[in-house]
């Protein structure tokens, strides 16, 4: 797991990176660590690079690191966030850019210790996969990846986010055991939905970021917007 720092005094820099060196001690996982005093630094080292963690300072030099991440998801939307600072005031403005925890200094060691947990925990969610079997061909998806799934009879196709589609042959019933904890959200016999590429609701019918539309049965309508609403409330 690849975690960036940012903050403009190398003490806080120091301090951080060592609870990061002991959590790795502790856990038996380890990072690859970066570290970056100014915003400009940090905003061309994570656009450059596949950093799956950042914590940022919010007061950095002239600027501010809220409005950096804002800018840097638009990029990289997966990217997993959290703040430490001095400034508690600016946690309600911090919400834009879905931080997993905003933590003040002094850093408390057990706040710090579950933040850092709760991001290894998304980080392999994130990058969990199943794989798709047609005929003799075998392919990973990243679960992330994925946008919906359409289930007929026994076939499955698979809608990516970019657009590709995979075949395979299935139960719909059967993959929501599987996708159900990640996400998603069944809204019609024959849909399987990833709640994190949802644009917003028809009467009967769900559009999603990709442009495409997904049927919501009348029977399920009420139980998908609840789960929806839940898992917004989850962050």
């Amino acid at each position: 797991m690849r975690i960036c720092i940012c903050d403009d005094e190398k003490t806080a820099i120091f301090d951080i990176e060592n609870r990061l060196k002991k959590f790795e001690n502790s856990n038996n996982v380890s990072f690859e660590i970066d570290s970056f005093y100014s915003l400009d630094e940090c905003k061309n080292g994570i656009l450059q690079n596949d950093y799956d963690v950042v914590i940022m300072d919010i007061e950095v030099g002239d600027g501010n690191g809220i409005d950096a991440l804002i800018e840097i998801k638009r990029d990289k939307p997966d990217i997993i966030v959290f703040y430490v600072s001095a400034y508690p005031e600016y946690v309600f403005f911090s919400f834009e850019t879905e931080p997993l925890n905003f933590i003040k200094k002094p850093i408390d060691a057990e706040i710090f210790n579950k933040t850092i947990q709760r991001a290894v925990d998304k980080y392999v969610s994130l990058n969990e996969s199943i794989s798709v079997k047609w005929r003799h061909t075998a392919t990973e998806l990243l679960i992330k990846d994925i946008c919906y799934i359409e289930g007929y009879q026994r076939h499955l196709l698979y809608h990516l986010i970019n657009g590709e589609k995979y075949e395979a042959v299935g139960k719909l019933s059967k993959l929501c055991t599987t996708l159900l904890p990640h996400g998603f959200v069944q809204s019609h016999q024959g849909f399987l939905v990833n709640m994190q590429q949802i644009k917003s609701f028809g009467e009967d019918e769900i559009y999603m970021k990709n442009g495409d539309t997904v049927l919501m049965s009348v029977r399920r309508k009420l139980a998908t917007k609840q789960a929806y609403y839940e898992y917004l409330m989850r962050g």
